[in-house]
């Protein structure tokens, strides 16, 4: 909130709303998780599951082809809305945790080189990865800066952001 002056306003208080296109920044502290799928995309999915368990049981007696494809939303919206909030990235101080939807990495401090930003493909979001000690690159699991088609500058230091986020976490730990 800003105080905004002036002869019409007065002294008052007037908010400003930021613009929601660009990924927040984790807030400092000894550990963070990125994820690329938020909890209330979660928990839309797993009512949109709801809804066709509903649609299921309502339609089996009177037609089963129609029970069906809501059993079929209520299954795919089910497990593959928990599924995608699972993948993620945590930073902790023993190191780095990259979490698939199926299988999990781990990257130690010891064997991070740094961090770098991988260059722009047409038809996909940057990424961050992390350059190990053998020069291999590791993708991480984050939430991709939006609107990187119309305002890349923002998303551009959004990620340099995240990245210098990413190394206090791995100077906290000693590392």
């Amino acid at each position: 909130m800003d105080d905004v002056t002036g002869p019409h306003l007065g002294a008052r208080r007037v908010r400003r709303f930021e613009s929601s296109r660009v990924a927040k920044v984790p807030p400092p502290g000894p550990e963070m998780t990125l994820r690329p799928h938020t909890r209330y995309a979660l928990g839309l999915e797993l009512v949109v599951a709801a809804l066709g368990l509903f649609w299921f049981a309502d339609a089996l007696r009177d037609d089963p082809g129609l029970a069906l494809v809501g059993l079929a939303v209520a299954v795919a919206f089910g497990v593959g809305g928990p599924l995608a909030y699972r993948r993620s990235t945590h930073a902790g101080p023993a190191g780095v945790r990259i979490q698939r939807m199926l299988g999990e990495r781990h990257l130690a401090w010891a064997d991070i080189a740094g961090f770098e930003m991988l260059p722009h493909v047409v038809g996909r979001a940057d990424r961050i990865a992390a350059r190990t000690r053998d020069g291999d690159l590791v993708p991480l699991i984050h939430q991709d800066a939006k609107g990187l088609t119309v305002r890349p500058d923002a998303a551009r230091s959004y990620y340099h952001a995240l990245i210098e986020r990413l190394e206090t976490v791995r100077r906290t730990a000693g590392a």
